[in-house]
């Protein structure tokens, strides 16, 4: 998503230009600032003030609609987004496809799977060589139970990005997460086939702990790291859960956290490290980075931080501390209590 807000605000500030002085961002560059920064509600009302300075229609709606997703309403994000796509000029743009693939994920998020699936293969009759559209709807089709539908739509993604490591990793766990065990299996089996001079050993490292090789995988991870590549910190510390040695996978992540130059993904990193603390029973030192993660407040992390955070706090018999935390999570997640 932030590759698209960026690319979006270069695109707010040549439209809708400035609304106080040439100084100063229009509100609906502001909206988009906040959606960013998660602050969703004050992104709404920048963006209704941009619609009463008659700012670009198309970009209001589409930043409501975005908003909308954020704070997981997902019928007015539709409606807004299908807004902003009748504001289209004629010409199918780079900014109507980003507005339909919001509004894919937001029909998914609804539970409309025929309507996502509508939407992808919309974005698919302007480019039949978008991988992403590819994988998201087949994403959709094996949610909704149709494997034949899902598994075509993956070997066009991949058949049209060869090299996209992740799109294989993200296939796997797709199919391996509804027990399709031995068909994840061959696509990674088709990713160790990639042609990569450019691989420091963190590829294909990678496919390998997926795979479940310890052996390869610890080698060419290591391999990775020794080059300087501190993401192979990530999935070695990954390696060495999988060998039930959470102390080296543990001081790995926390390598990690200390090499990294800014926090974005470190909260679910903090997550991790508090579940390998969490099966050792070293139940404070698991509440210490659970609170760490949450107060990176990172949309994708989150809920789990404070899920986990509670579920601490019972088991060290601290049941004020516990309650609240259920009230604060209750409060953000009322659909899932």
């Amino acid at each position: 998503m932030k590759k698209f807000l960026t690319i979006i605000v270069l695109v707010v500030v040549m439209l809708t230009g400035c609304s106080k002085s040439s100084q100063e961002a229009s509100y609906t560059e502001q909206g988009m600032n906040a959606v960013e920064n998660k602050n969703y509600d004050e992104a709404l009302t920048y963006f209704e003030t941009a619609a009463t300075q008659k700012e670009d229609e198309q970009l209001v709606f589409r930043g409501k609609g975005i908003a909308y997703i954020g704070k997981g309403e997902y019928e007015p994000a539709i409606e807004n987004l299908k807004l902003a796509l009748k504001k289209a000029s004629g010409k199918v743009s780079d900014l109507e496809i980003d507005i339909s693939y919001y509004l894919a994920l937001a029909q998914y998020k609804n539970s409309d799977r025929a309507g996502a699936i509508s939407t992808y293969t919309n974005i698919l009759a302007f480019d039949d060589k978008d991988a992403r559209a590819y994988y998201l709807r087949g994403t959709v089709y094996l949610a909704d139970g149709d494997l034949d539908s899902a598994l075509s739509d993956f070997d066009q993604a991949i058949n049209t990005d060869t090299s996209d490591y992740e799109m294989y990793i993200n296939i796997f766990n797709n199919l391996n997460n509804k027990g399709y065990v031995e068909q994840g299996q061959a696509y990674l089996t088709k990713a160790l086939e990639i042609k990569d001079n450019k691989d420091d050993g963190l590829n294909k490292g990678m496919i390998y702990y997926y795979l479940g090789d310890t052996d390869n995988a610890m080698t060419l991870l290591n391999q990775s790291k020794e080059a300087g590549n501190k993401e192979a910190l990530l999935y070695l510390g990954k390696v060495y859960q999988l060998l039930n040695d959470n102390d080296s996978a543990i001081s790995l992540y926390e390598e990690y956290i200390a090499d990294s130059e800014d926090t974005q993904g470190l909260g679910a990193v903090y997550n991790t490290i508090g579940m390998c603390q969490m099966e050792s029973e070293n139940y404070q030192d698991a509440l210490t980075n659970f609170s760490a993660g949450i107060a990176l407040n990172e949309g994708e992390s989150i809920q789990e931080l404070l899920c986990k955070s509670l579920v601490a706090y019972e088991y060290l018999s601290h049941f004020t501390p516990a309650s609240e935390r259920m009230q604060e999570y209750i409060s953000l997640y009322p659909v899932d209590c």
